[in-house]
């Protein structure tokens, strides 16, 4: 008996409450082990932003379908590398490869962004700015700065049409193309926006293109417009360049003439830089050289040649000519109805590059040999 004879029986009380904890623990253990064995895969996915970094790498790494987009940034020297979700299409995780250590680290995660539409990024000073088109309403264009894997994004930029986009090496500048011009024929406009102040610049196509270029339009029997290429920052951040191409009506349309701007985004002053007009049509797809003050750039019409335009001089030096049996026994009527290096000719293509200031590579137009040549 517990109470005998008035008083407690402490004996027995021991052995009741001892009792009652062990069946209490055996009821803990058994909750917490069909817990367990009922815990599904997904909500442990779920708590990835808070798991250490190499924990949710690895957890990322088993929901990975392949690589959607890699994007070379030459100023920051690495890869952005877009990998697609299994399971969720709208989702995408982005990589960044060092190109120096070879070495590559998840970044950030993408949600709400459509695979079918124009996607850019670029990397500065640890920061990542994505130019993506949305799958909700209104699916607007934005573009967004990322600091930090758990980062959800700051809206920079918001549009119903924009283009490729350029962010100053100190990251005060944005440069963006878009659209909405004075009219048809100058329909492109680049928009500066100061991140730090917010305030805003906006140029169109005719306010950047020589005079020699909108005569010439005027002149031309065919339909034309001005297009606005956006290239590059300098290294100190305080001008920025780019083209102005005059395209005339085709199947696909071919640029036939085209500017150089220069743009100071501290004085807002416009420099403008005329390559030598000639026959046929020019593809600027060697790119500037900021070092040398150069472009590189081929021009085709019942030849093809490969030249330098030194910009600031006005000076142009060719670097290699191939003669129109040559061109046409690959590339016989390239520009009768199609751009240059269209259909079966594109393999023919140079695609000049510059390796360093007094250094280019191109694509021999016969051999494909990669030819390496040093520029006086």
């Amino acid at each position: 008996m517990i109470i005998k004879q008035g008083k407690t029986n402490i004996k027995y009380l021991l052995i009741v409450l001892v009792l009652a904890i062990i069946v209490a623990l055996g009821i803990l253990n058994y909750y917490w082990t069909v817990k367990e064995e009922f815990r599904r895969p997904e909500q442990e996915l779920a708590k990835e932003e808070i798991l250490p970094e190499a924990t949710k790498e690895e957890a990322i790494e088993e929901k990975i379908e392949g690589e959607w987009k890699v994007i070379d940034d030459p100023i920051s020297n690495v890869e952005i590398i877009a990998r697609e979700d299994k399971f969720d299409e709208n989702k995408v995780y982005i990589f960044i490869k060092n190109l120096d250590t070879d070495r590559e680290e998840f970044f950030v995660t993408l949600s709400d962004i459509s695979k079918t539409a124009y996607f850019e990024a670029e990397f500065r000073n640890g920061h990542l700015y994505v130019l993506r088109r949305t799958i909700t309403e209104p699916k607007d264009w934005q573009l967004l700065k990322y600091s930090s894997p758990k980062d959800e994004g700051i809206i920079l930029f918001t549009s119903e049409m924009s283009a490729p986009f350029r962010i100053s090496p100190d990251e005060s500048f944005l440069a963006i193309l878009g659209r909405g011009g004075q009219d048809y024929f100058f329909r492109d406009n680049l928009l500066f926006i100061n991140l730090n102040t917010k305030e805003q610049k906006e140029f169109n196509s005719k306010d950047l293109t020589t005079n020699e270029i909108l005569s010439y339009r005027e002149e031309t029997p065919m339909q034309s417009s001005v297009w606005i290429i956006p290239e590059e920052w300098t290294e100190d951040s305080k001008s920025f360049l780019g083209y102005t191409k005059l395209v005339t009506s085709a199947d696909p349309p071919m640029p036939s003439e085209a500017t150089i701007f220069k743009i100071n985004v501290e004085s807002w002053k416009v420099e403008k830089f005329q390559i030598p007009f000639e026959e046929g049509v020019i593809i600027l797809s060697g790119g500037l050289n900021l070092e040398r003050e150069a472009v590189l750039y081929e021009r085709v019409s019942d030849e093809l040649s490969l030249y330098i335009y030194d910009f600031i001089l006005g000076e142009k030096k060719i670097v290699i000519s191939y003669s129109n049996e040559v061109f046409n026994t690959y590339c016989k009527h390239a520009l009768d109805y199609n751009y240059p290096f269209g259909g079966d000719c594109y393999e023919k293509h140079l695609e000049p590059n510059w390796i360093d200031k007094n250094t280019i590579s191109y694509f021999d137009f016969e051999t494909r040999e990669k030819i390496i040549k040093k520029i006086d």
